[in-house]
């Protein structure tokens, strides 16, 4: 017996591999074994979508995003609360001497148009962050930094920027990065300058809270900020004897900054304008397109309806224990590889999420899975795929991404929990940022992730629509299953 059932799952295996093409033309009478065997099924099952708003993504930054970009399906403005590091134990030279300060920012790339024109403006804070504290996308920036402060402008004459023309540039030890340089108001500089007490970043943020830096025209472009500090430029004045009795005067010029770095807390709003007018005009569309902007925009919801799997398996299966041996969904993107430049318009400034996460509503809807920083779980709950490249029978190239679900799929058809077994498994297409590690000898080296979070960069992610009217390319469902 041990014997027939070795050949009959390798038989099995043989076949699901090596006839793949043909497994949609077999219907639901693969292999069909009598009651003491195995059953090997595969059936299509027709996916849903909904549109929904993402109201909010835990801010993270390691990198800035300033500005306003605006097209047919986007209308975002970006700006930035932001801690700066004290110095601790620092102290100025004896008989130091103001000169100016400075708030300078390098930043390594733009989306959107880089000829056209960017301002931004700087306030003071008046409440600061907990370091250890959650902060979202969407705060309230009154609560951190009042009417009242924005009411007092620290950057002088802030000359309008054009991210495509550099103005000042820095090496940074690879490349060189656009360099931007504001002088900050003299009483603001003053106020700065006489905070001597660096003993600690507590004592420093009693003296200064931070700055909230936003755009105040454009609506073109957005910059990725690497760095960003307060630079204290002071001199100090010294008299010296030389060794022939002569008395001379001299002037030594310094600088100090203080960085807004991994040490303390920023946090970058990203605040949708004109969200609801955005969000009609993409369910019009959602028909043929659906949509994933972010960070924090709009996101595709997929619902696989497993309630109509669970009958439709068990009547096959007649009472044996469900297996899922294979159900990939394959979400295509519509996006054109290799667009002529000349073709571009304002739509195409932002590119599809480099990775996706499938993520069950329980785990998105509180955003549990990103608070508790996990990683992707056994019943797989949360799905992950990166932006793939595929090839049409015309040559063409396309994107796509790809979820394997097998393992998900057993274990909700195995569960004897409602909780764990819904009508139907709603599943939130989350742009992500994924943190790898290697490890391994010289010979062989293997790579797994380290950190999952959501994306902080701005994307435009557009799939090819599940509406049962999209009967061109339908986003089905195939599962290959098998009873024991």
């Amino acid at each position: 017996m041990k014997k027939l059932y070795f050949i009959i799952l390798s038989f099995g295996a043989l076949l699901l591999t090596a006839c793949k093409d043909d497994i949609a033309k077999t219907g639901s009478s693969l292999l069909d074994f009598d009651d003491d065997g195995i059953v090997v099924k595969v059936d299509t099952f027709r996916l849903t979508s909904t549109l929904q708003q993402d109201e909010k993504i835990i801010s993270m930054p390691d990198s800035f995003l300033v500005g306003e970009l605006v097209n047919d399906y986007m209308d975002l403005k970006a700006d930035l609360l932001a801690q700066f590091a004290c110095p601790v134990g620092y102290k100025y030279p004896e008989n130091a001497e103001l000169d100016s300060v400075c708030f300078v920012f390098y930043y390594t790339s733009y989306i959107g148009d880089g000829n056209a024109p960017l301002s931004i403006q700087a306030y003071e804070m008046d409440k600061t962050f907990q370091y250890n504290q959650t902060y979202y996308s969407n705060i309230n920036v009154d609560q951190y930094c009042s009417p009242a402060m924005r009411e007092t402008e620290l950057l002088v004459d802030p000359y309008v920027i054009f991210p495509a023309r550099r103005i000042d540039s820095v090496y940074n030890g690879s490349k060189y990065v656009s360099a931007v340089f504001y002088k900050m108001s003299d009483d603001f500089a003053k106020k700065f300058f006489n905070i001597r007490d660096f003993s600690s970043q507590e004592a420093f943020q009693k003296k200064f809270k931070g700055l909230y830096i936003t755009p105040t025209f454009g609506s073109s472009n957005i910059l990725h900020i690497s760095t960003m500090a307060i630079s204290v430029y002071y001199h100090v004045n010294r008299s010296y004897m030389d060794p022939n009795g002569k008395t001379h005067n001299d002037t030594i010029n310094d600088m100090k900054a203080f960085y807004a770095n991994s040490e303390v807390r920023q946090v970058n709003r990203f605040d949708y304008l004109n969200k609801r007018h955005l969000l009609s005009v993409m369910e019009s569309e959602s028909d043929s397109v659906n949509f994933i902007i972010g960070p924090g925009g709009v996101m595709t919801v997929l619902h696989i309806p497993l309630l109509e799997m669970k009958y439709k398996i068990e009547a096959n299966l007649r009472g044996k224990r469900p297996y899922v041996n294979k159900a990939q969904l394959k979400v295509k993107v519509a996006y054109e590889i290799g667009k002529a430049d000349s073709k571009k318009n304002r739509n195409d400034w932002a590119k599809p999420a480099p990775y996706m996460l499938l993520l069950r509503d329980t785990l998105h809807n509180d955003n549990r899975f990103f608070r508790n920083k996990s990683i992707l779980n056994t019943a797989n709950d949360a799905i992950l795929s990166e932006l793939l490249t595929g090839k049409k029978k015309d040559g063409t190239s396309y994107y796509y991404y790809s979820f394997d679900l097998s393992e998900l799929l057993t274990y909700k058809l195995r569960s004897d929990s409602k909780n764990e077994q819904p009508d139907t498994l709603h599943m939130h297409m989350v742009p992500v940022e994924v943190e790898l590690s290697s490890s391994g000898s010289s010979t062989s080296t293997s790579t797994s992730i380290t950190a999952i979070r959501q994306a902080q960069s701005i994307s435009n992610t557009f799939i090819l629509s599940p509406s049962p009217s999209n009967d061109a390319e339908p986003l089905d469902l195939e599962v290959v299953y098998s009873g024991f």
